[in-house]
């Protein structure tokens, strides 16, 4: 009697030192999951001083700028990515709703040079900055950019602006000139982005 009750007991014991890992299988289990987790990281995030990007879209908030006088305020800004001096590489044009654009060169091995000034496409100082869209507006194989704009401001400064590519310059720095009018795109409606679409014709 004492024996049928020793053997399930027994085998109870038997199968719970079974299920209980090795210390060499923990450590085989944890390596695993570490080489999982490096095969597939898909992004790394690398510090300012590696990409020389220093760009932040910083809202400052205050009497005449919050969400109770301007319901939109955190209607973000636009990032704008291609590349517009025809390198390979692609380029990087942020906007800041309150702060200055950035418009940052690919100097590959993901490192960037700023040209906003150079390439003349700083747009307006000031608010209200949202959208940026590139696209080849004219149909000449270089990328233009599109910046769009918003917020409780006159009409004039709410007129988008549109940025068309002249070509690069002796640096390989792509110049622009501001052409919004001469578009009939210089929209004073409060934009949040602009969005082209490009239609080829077969014969």
């Amino acid at each position: 009697m004492l024996q049928k009750k020793i053997v399930p007991f027994f085998l109870l014991f038997v199968s719970l030192l079974g299920c209980n890992p090795s210390e060499e299988q923990k450590t085989n289990a944890d390596e695993s999951r570490e080489v999982l987790t490096v095969e597939t990281s898909l992004f790394n995030l690398l510090p300012e001083d590696r990409t020389n990007i220093h760009f932040q879209n910083t809202l400052k908030e205050g009497l005449n700028a919050n969400v109770l006088v301007y319901e939109y305020l955190y209607n973000g800004g636009g990032v704008a990515v291609g590349d517009f001096n025809d390198d390979g590489l692609e380029d990087i044009y942020f906007t800041s709703n309150m702060g200055d654009n950035k418009f940052y060169l690919n100097q590959g091995d993901l490192t960037f040079k700023e040209v906003s000034q150079i390439s003349n496409v700083e747009g307006r100082p000031g608010s209200w900055k949202t959208g940026i869209s590139a696209a080849d507006v004219n149909g000449d194989g270089r990328l233009d950019l599109y910046l769009c704009y918003s917020g409780a401001l006159p009409d004039e400064k709410r007129k988008n602006q549109l940025f068309i590519n002249q070509g690069n310059n002796e640096d390989n720095i792509p110049v622009f000139k501001e052409e919004a009018n001469a578009f009939g795109l210089d929209s004073p409606a409060y934009s949040n982005q602009g969005y082209f679409l490009g239609l080829r014709q077969r014969w």
